[in-house]
């Protein structure tokens, strides 16, 4: 542990550099070439001497320092970490010391976790202030870098890749040393052009970057889907043909002409090679014998070059081992091989072609590929193969703006935002609406961001206008719908794993915290997954899979842990259907309490053979509202219910409601404060309150000794929500607490400034 106990400020006599705390110089203790015998003599040190004497590796070195220091050990990152663990053991830790009489108390063990914050707080700024006078390198300059549009793609810095959720995102890094940042394009999208000063190759998706100043970069990137199987909402039973799930085109589609009698249905699918954030659900399986059909694909690429075609494959055992790819420019007229024979194998693989250098196949209507299976095992009476996420991209030759419509929102919640999109022209792009409405609250940034909080709910039509740098225009009518109630809780179920399920988590949720569904009790009953339904689908989802509750269910619960914090108005939903041998009837209760007591919502309803909705209103219940212990249950009855065989199947289960008047923290609580957001800040921050009475409100900040920082709010404050805007430009850089009383309650919260 001698390692670990280096730092955080473990007081032991036996820690080098314990009196100096944060302050410890490690580099210069682990480069100095005249030790002590222990705990680094000269020879424990000669190997990283000598590599920092070369140039390329020192560079590598101090980047990857700086890079960790910007990501891993950033002091936010490191005090969050903190606080997890110290949430996880705080419930246990009473017992330990009543049991082995240390620590000393509770007092001491959070004093001890404090000592560790000021360390985490404090240990990045005096490692770069030694980086620094170790390799003699300049001051330090801030590097931000961001996606234009979140969802198209992430960005490399160095050795780190930031998830565009993060963006914008802010690294600290020395002057003079020079970088390398990369656009990752997400699949589906290709990199465009970066925007900022001082680039020298602006359309290069790899840079170097050598900081003399603070510096910001945008990355661009365009669409570049044209067509695209993912097959989650493909039938049960023999399929004929199978149209894109999207098309720019408007359609292409999947045959399987031949003879023999092989023939198309659907299985399991993947997640190898999806696009536009789509669950595994389901792929395309091509049946035996496949050695006299083809799998055709009529694919048009009107206004695109460049293209790519990939996909997702792989066999059953008794299934084609080999295939080969064709392409036709003439409606299948002429057909010519792309590249040799390749092989298939039992795990799901992706297959790409380039065709980027075939001009004939670019800009043509008539364009189509096939796939021919090859092999012994190809003229087979069982087995197949079996396909997922099949992509036809490329680079719009004209302007063109995305067809997607927005996501569905929710009204009076924060709409997710929606960026639309642009292939094609001469970026960059500019987007405005020609005609048409917002739902009110919901506004167009220049940059393609639809973003706000919606003030009503129904079914909005619009014409978005994309223009580019050379004032060519593109338009597109879009449709966006607004929930008048909000999705608390949503299990679509879409990706759930193969086997023998213990707990399900929610797919969606905007909760502060997210639900999941249990089947507790005895006897053999479990839970997997089957086939779903589009009945009661939410926010565009596929039918995919389901949840399948088995039989014998008389003696289980099936539990839905459902918080519902900020929400009122509440109504629980699900499909549901049953085999013949399934549950017949099912009874619906809820808890407020975490389990402890439950209420009985509806008794003995009907399970019927196909699937159906059902729908419980609990607003006559006003203990569900606002509430982060809320849980439903589900009790299966009848004489089928305590059979060996049989199932009940749910889908879509859904809690919705409203927000509240008042978000809490509880049903008995009246009053919540929020977490301040950002959180790190640098210069300001936004404390957001809420209360349910009127009364006088005193909002303070103190630093980690108690110290009195300052005063926010003290006066008279009506009920609702509110915020407060604290400007910190002047406090030194560390972890704060903000505390609000008011009506005899008194919370706190931490909040981190950073420089």
């Amino acid at each position: 542990m001698f390692d670990v106990d280096f730092g955080f400020g473990l007081n032991f006599d036996y820690v080098t550099g314990v009196e100096q705390g944060a302050a410890h110089n490690t580099l210069a203790f682990a480069l100095r070439p005249n030790g002590p015998s222990w705990p680094n003599p000269p020879w424990s040190t000669l190997i990283l001497r000598r590599l920092v004497e070369n140039n390329d590796f020192r560079r590598h070195f101090i980047l990857r320092f700086a890079d960790l220091l910007n990501t891993n050990f950033r002091e936010a990152t490191v005090v969050q970490k903190l606080e997890d663990y110290r949430l996880m053991y705080l419930p246990e830790m009473p017992e330990h010391i009543h049991r082995w009489r240390m620590p000393h108390d509770m007092n001491y063990w959070e004093s001890e976790i404090d000592v560790m914050r000021d360390f985490a707080m404090q240990r990045p700024g005096y490692l770069r202030q030694y980086l620094a006078e170790e390799f003699n390198l300049d001051g330090l300059a801030s590097l931000t870098v961001q996606s234009a549009n979140p969802i198209q793609g992430n960005i490399r810095v160095n050795t780190v890749t930031i998830n565009s959720l993060e963006m914008p995102w802010t690294g600290q890094y020395f002057k003079g040393l020079e970088m390398e940042v990369e656009a990752l394009p997400n699949p589906g999208y290709y990199f465009s052009y970066w925007e900022g000063e001082g680039i020298d190759d602006p359309t290069n998706p790899i840079v170097d970057v050598n900081l003399d100043d603070d510096r910001s970069m945008v990355a661009h990137y365009q669409d570049a889907l044209v067509h695209y199987w993912h097959f989650n909402n493909l039938p049960d039973g023999n399929i004929t043909m199978v149209e894109a799930d999207y098309s720019a085109l408007g359609s292409a589609k999947i045959t399987y002409p031949g003879t023999g009698d092989g023939y198309m249905d659907r299985t399991d699918g993947t997640l190898l090679n999806a696009h536009q954030g789509v669950a595994a659900g389901y792929g395309l399986r091509v049946r035996n014998p496949s050695d006299t059909r083809m799998l055709l694909f009529e694919a048009p690429s009107t206004g695109y070059r460049n293209l790519g075609f990939s996909f997702a494959v792989h066999r059953t055992n008794n299934g084609a081992q080999q295939q080969t790819f064709h392409y036709s420019t003439d409606g299948g007229q002429n057909w010519t091989q792309l590249g040799g024979t390749y092989g298939i194998y039992l795990d799901y693989e992706v297959i790409s072609f380039d065709l980027s250098g075939i001009p004939a196949v670019n800009d043509n209507p008539n364009l189509q590929f096939k796939i021919l299976f090859t092999g012994e095992a190809a003229s087979n009476d069982d087995g197949n193969n079996r396909f997922d996420n099949i992509v036809l991209s490329g680079t719009a030759i004209y302007l063109n703006i995305g067809k997607t419509n927005p996501p569905p929102g929710f009204k009076d919640d924060t709409y997710p935002g929606h960026y639309f999109t642009a292939s094609g022209g001469t970026p960059p792009y500019s987007f405005d609406k020609t005609a048409g409405s917002f739902p009110e609250g919901l506004s167009l940034s220049e940059s393609g961001l639809l973003s706000g909080t919606p003030k009503e709910s129904g079914t909005f039509a619009f014409f978005i206008r994309v223009t580019d740098q050379e004032g060519a225009t593109a338009s597109h009518m879009f449709s966006l719908t607004i929930e008048a109630a909000s999705l608390i809780q949503y299990w679509h179920f879409n990706n759930l794993p193969d086997g023998t399920l213990t707990v399900v988590d929610a797919d969606f949720h905007l909760a502060e915290e997210a639900g999941y569904i249990i089947y507790p009790g005895t006897g053999s009953g479990y839970m997997d997954r089957t086939d779903g339904t589009l009945l009661n689908a939410k926010l565009n989802t596929e039918a995919g899979y389901g949840l399948r509750v088995r039989n014998p269910s008389n003696t289980r619960e099936l539990i839905f842990h459902t918080p519902s914090t900020g929400y009122e108005n509440l109504v629980f939903s699900f499909a549901v259907q049953r085999t013949n041998n399934g549950a017949q009837q099912q009874s619906l209760y809820f808890s407020h309490d975490g389990g402890n007591t439950w209420t009985l919502v509806a008794e003995s309803y009907g399970i019927g053979l196909p699937f159906a909705v059902n729908s419980f209103n609990l607003s006559a219940f006003p203990e569900v509202n606002n509430n982060p212990d809320l849980q439903i249950r589900i009790m299966f009855e009848g004489a089928a219910a305590s059979g060996d065989s049989g199932n009940n199947r749910f889908d879509n289960v859904a809690l919705q409601g409203r927000p509240s008047a008042l978000s809490s923290a509880g049903p008995e609580q009246t009053h919540f404060l929020k977490q301040n957001y950002p959180n790190p800040f640098t210069d300001s921050t936004t404390i957001p309150f809420e209360i349910s009475t009127g009364g006088r409100v005193r909002l303070e900040v103190f630093n980690l000794q108690g110290m009195h920082i300052e005063t926010l709010i003290d006066r008279e404050v009506p009920p609702g929500r509110h915020s407060v805007v604290l400007n910190a430009s002047s406090y030194p850089e560390g972890l704060y607490i903000y505390m609000m009383e008011s009506n005899g309650f008194t919370i706190s919260r931490r909040m981190i400034r950073m420089r």
